[in-house]
């Protein structure tokens, strides 16, 4: 599960991501909440592996069902094509989204092997504000496994050096990925074959 507050920078890290070799045998499945799924036709338009953008709402309440079906359907079709089996899937959520919940109805899937796992977009500059206004925001970096700080070309040495202390005091159990160049910060937040995320 990619996610992270609004505004934080997911689309740009998973497009980095997906610009990469390491992106084969990968899926995504991108939920936003809107009318219309700016981020999906983003990623969609620049991307060579499947693709799918759920309808309006957001995956953590309202369409959790729809998802799990997508995630079988995406198995189920490589299958169909004699394909190798699908390495990852990112699920890019809206910046209003819980995992929790999202998790709850992954452990459904019938899918053996499935490991689920969160990484979480932190936006050096705003994020610890966030935090304090947006339940969502603190649900987020509390549920993930990995944090990418987002922004960093952005921010003084003593935003990056809070957003550490913040990112610790909430979530001191997640692997920080705290890298300025783009290339770099997406090989590190999307490992290779093999890699903890």
């Amino acid at each position: 599960l990619l996610c992270g507050f609004l505004g934080s920078g997911k689309t740009t890290l998973l497009t980095d991501h997906l610009r990469g070799g390491a992106a084969r045998d990968t899926a995504v499945i991108v939920n936003e909440v809107g009318q219309i799924d700016v981020d999906g036709a983003v990623i969609a338009a620049g991307a060579s592996v499947p693709t799918v953008m759920l309808s309006n709402g957001c995956v953590c309440c309202s369409i959790v069902n729809e998802l799990s079906s997508t995630i079988e359907q995406l198995f189920a079709d490589r299958v169909a094509r004699g394909e190798p089996s699908l390495r990852r899937i990112v699920v890019e959520c809206s910046g209003l989204s819980t995992p929790g919940p999202i998790l709850r109805s992954l452990a459904r899937l019938p899918v053996k092997a499935l490991q689920a796992r969160v990484l979480s977009t932190f936006d050096v500059q705003r994020g610890a504000d966030w935090l304090r206004l947006h339940r969502e925001a603190a649900s987020q970096l509390a549920a993930a496994h990995t944090v990418v700080l987002t922004k960093l070309d952005l921010a003084s040495a003593p935003q990056r050096t809070l957003a550490l202390q913040v990112v610790a005091s909430v979530n001191p159990l997640a692997r920080v990925v705290d890298e300025a160049d783009a290339a770099q910060r997406a090989h590190l937040a999307f490992p290779a074959r093999g890699g903890a995320l």
